[in-house]
């Protein structure tokens, strides 16, 4: 039986490098949450509004019952 489906190895690489690379650069600049600058960094939504976190320290209850964060 004659195999229909042959993969160039070599393309298949060429092709996923150059994605590797493309996907490195597209987001190279893209900016992260996180605690530690969340006051710092002004962010554009995807309406083009610009927004800014606001963090408000609290004491926390005697029940350990909360939800943990995702980020």
């Amino acid at each position: 039986m004659k195999n229909i489906f042959y993969i160039n190895w070599y393309s298949f690489f060429i092709a996923f490098i150059f994605g590797i690379i493309y996907v490195y650069f597209i987001t190279q600049n893209d900016k992260y949450v996180m605690f530690e600058n969340i006051n710092n960094n002004i962010y554009i939504g995807d309406n083009n509004e610009c927004y800014k976190y606001d963090v408000i320290n609290i004491k926390c209850l005697d029940d350990n019952n909360y939800p943990t964060p995702l980020i």
